[in-house]
Parts: structure tokens; sequence; C-alpha cells
């Protein structure tokens, strides 16, 4: 009985707790979300080879992982979509991965960001970290047991029903930056468990959250006095970026473009389609990308050199009409509406 006391005497203010800051960290702008780990997405990766034709495959990076709204795409082909994007990433490693795999015979529809192709297999970083992790999983020499697989899974789970454990934060982490600080920026992105994302930017301080992400899209490190005005920051940004040129990809597009083809090729010859496409920008950034990495220059380039069906968001007025808060992304409330837009231009509608 004494033991029955005293456990009841922890675990009740340990629920109080809980209970409680999980509704002020909702209430505060922080909703529960699934961490998007490595696990998660070789989890996918798998299903994407176990759907064979019915896969509807995503690759790319943040702008089609925020900005293709996974219902949509299965609501109106019939086709099972997985999200295979990854933040800040190439597409290399896994189209390479794609392309070698005989069971990818779905549909794969590849965000091209504008810069050079290079060659697939000169190419490193997370993707490549994460399509070896598959590969490993594949022979028989994973990450983890079956066992220890489904308990990580299920950890997961519970964890993305939590507040507490937002955006891979811990309870301490949410105490200590979230709860106790009545400054705390809301969150305005969160993970599905299907990978894909929302951002809902009319939580975060605008201009200044897009001119942060023009200069991260700047990728240079950049001094400006911290005592600028939003609009003096804007005009000197302006100026900068007006005086930008073309990249010069020393001569990677060739043999990246050979690459990337026969990438295409072969997922085609198995009965797959392939769809290139280019997410929407804007503002700065769209201009950003159109100094350095010139249509005519790479897009152009990429197009006549591949059998591949090709989409490029300037080149119709119902993707064009979109406006990206940040620069680069879509915000939530127009994921359904993009989403729907490219099926139809590209006729990939259910029929």
């Amino acid at each position: 009985m004494r033991w029955g006391v005293l456990l009841l005497s922890v675990l009740l203010p340990m629920l109080a707790y809980v209970t409680a800051s999980e509704y002020i960290l909702k209430s505060k702008g922080f909703p529960a979300t699934w961490r998007d780990s490595m696990e998660n997405w070789v989890f996918h990766r798998a299903r994407a080879s176990a759907l064979g034709e019915r896969a509807l495959i995503l690759v790319g990076a943040s702008r089609i992982q925020l900005g293709m709204d996974l219902p949509s795409l299965r609501r109106m082909t019939g086709l099972e979509p997985v999200m295979l994007a990854i933040d800040g990433s190439s597409v290399g490693p896994i189209l390479a991965g794609l392309a070698k795999d005989p069971d990818i015979r779905g549909t794969v529809i590849i965000d091209v960001m504008p810069a050079p192709i290079v060659s697939l297999g000169a190419e490193g970083g997370v993707s490549q970290q994460y399509q070896s992790a598959y590969e490993r999983r594949e022979s028989d020499a994973g990450l983890a047991s079956p066992s220890e697989a489904l308990e990580a899974r299920l950890t997961q789970a519970f964890r993305s029903q939590l507040a507490n454990y937002s955006d891979a934060a811990r309870p301490w982490d949410a105490l200590r930056t979230r709860l106790l600080d009545s400054d705390a920026t809301p969150q305005y992105l969160q993970t599905l468990p299907d990978r894909s994302r929302v951002a809902d930017y009319g939580v975060v301080e605008m201009p200044k959250f897009y001119l942060r992400r023009v200069m991260r899209h700047l990728g240079e490190p950049l001094m400006f006095d911290e005592r600028l005005s939003d609009l003096e920051l804007e005009r000197l940004l302006t100026g900068y970026i007006r005086q930008l040129g073309p990249v010069d990809d020393d001569g990677l597009s060739l043999k990246g473009l050979r690459d990337f083809e026969a990438a295409v090729t072969a997922i085609q010859s198995r009965g797959g389609k392939v769809l290139l496409l280019t997410m929407p920008t804007s503002g700065l950034v769209s201009e950003i990308d159109e100094r350095r990495y010139p249509r005519h220059l790479y897009w152009d380039r990429l197009v006549a050199a591949t059998s591949a069906q090709t989409l490029h968001w300037l080149d119709h007025p119902e993707l064009s009409g979109f406006d990206c808060p940040d620069g680069s992304h879509l915000d939530r409330r127009d994921r359904v509406r993009f989403t729907e837009a490219v099926l139809r231009v590209a006729r990939l509608e259910r029929r």
C-alpha cells in the first residue's frame, strides 16, 4: 500500500505537469510535430519500393516538402504518395538509388532547383547518408533489429502527439525556451507523419523573416548595421543582388546531365514516369536564382537533354500566381491549390 501511495505521489504531479504544459504550449503556437529523422526516411523509402507501380514518389528539398499536399495527390491520382524530399539536400544520391532499384516502377516527381546538375556520383551530404542507410537496411546490415526499429517507431509516434517534443525538442528545452520565455516565437513549421511539412507564415514577423531568408539564400557572409530598418536592409540587399552574375558550373553540367538522363531512362524503362518540376519562388529569392542560374543556361539545357516530362512554374498561369511569403516556400494555405494545379497542368489526374 505504501508503495502505491508513493507511486501515485510521483505520477500525479507528472501527469498534471504534462497536461498543463501541453495546453500552454499549444495555446502559444507550438503544435505537436513528427521528428524528421533518418530512420523515418528509410521507412518511407522502403514503402516506395514495396508499392511498385502504385507509388507516387516526391524527391527534392524543402520546397516540394512544404509545397505538395499528399492527401490531394492520393485523391486526385489514385496513387500512394511517398515523400522522399530532404530539407537542404541534393536529389542526386536519391535519384541514383531509385534508378538502380528494379522495384521503382511508379511515378517520380523531382523538384529541380535552379543550379548545375552535377554528376550523381559526385554528390554527398545528408541525402547520401540517408541513401546509404537504406542500402544497409536492404543488405541486412541495417541500423537496428526489427524489434528495435518497431520500438523506435512506436516511441516516435507517441512523442509526435506531444508539444513538449515538438520540432525535435525535449521537455526541458520546451520548459526553458518556450514555456518560461514570454517572447518565444511561435513554431511556424510542422512535420507530418508522412514527412511532408506545412508552414504557417502568419505567425512569424514579416518582413524580418523574409529578409533573413533572402540573406540565407544568398549563402554569403554579408555584414549590415543591425540598426538598419527593414526598408533600408531590403534596399541594400536589392542593390547587392542586382550586381550578381551567372555562376560558372565549370563543365560539371555536361556529365551531370548525362547521369541525370540515364537515371530517368532507367526508371522509365521499367514503365515508370518522371516529371521534372520547378517550384515557385518570389521576390528577391526569385531574383537571386534568375541572376545566378539564368534559365537559358540551366533549365533550358536540362529540358533539351531529358526524356522526362518537364514543368516550369513560370510557363503556366495556373502555377505562376502563387506567392511565397519567405520568398522560397509556399504557405500552408496554398498547398492544396498548388498541388491540384500541378496535377491538372501535368495531366496526372486519375482518368
